[in-house]
């Protein structure tokens, strides 16, 4: 189980089943110049999105460091599957996929005429929001699909 501090931005792992064995995630004691606002992991690896919006990544394990891999994330998720999927922090937010283990090539994942707002492959509230919130906020997925969630709340899935 991977968290954040609050305060420090460190990030902390717990083994499971976790009973409150919180430790720091930083075993040389080396100070980074990053904090960290989001942490997903899969079964090799652990992501983190630092408050600068850039991407690092180590071994779950911890038996290394952490490694730059991109820039510009503001949301990200991973899986057992073979991709990341990102959104990118500066407008218009997209949906991105990155094959792993990632080193910053990111793709958009799906053509334009499967993209959300064209509704075809995607389920989900109405397309077209007049109020505006179409950015994507968030991304997720499992084993079998797809979850956006835009600005306003909507969330729209498909299968991977």
């Amino acid at each position: 189980v991977w968290a954040i501090a609050r305060e420090s931005g460190l990030p902390y792992r717990c083994q499971k089943p976790c009973a409150g064995q919180w430790s720091v995630v930083n075993e040389s004691h080396k100070l980074y110049e990053f904090t960290f606002e989001h942490l997903d992991a899969d079964n090799t690896t652990v992501w983190g999105i630092s408050t600068e919006k850039r991407l690092f990544r180590r071994a779950l394990d911890g038996s290394t460091e952490w490694t730059f891999t991109s820039g510009e994330v503001s949301s990200l998720t991973t899986s057992g599957l073979p991709t990341l999927y990102a959104i990118t922090s500066t407008y218009p937010k997209d949906l991105l996929s990155c094959e792993k283990p990632c080193t910053g090539q990111w793709v958009v994942p799906y053509n334009s005429e499967d993209h959300v707002d064209s509704g075809q492959e995607w389920s989900g509230p109405d397309i077209k929001d007049e109020d505006g919130g179409d950015d994507y906020a968030t991304v997720d997925v499992d084993n079998t699909h797809l979850y956006l969630r835009t600005e306003n709340g909507r969330v729209f899935t498909r299968q991977v």
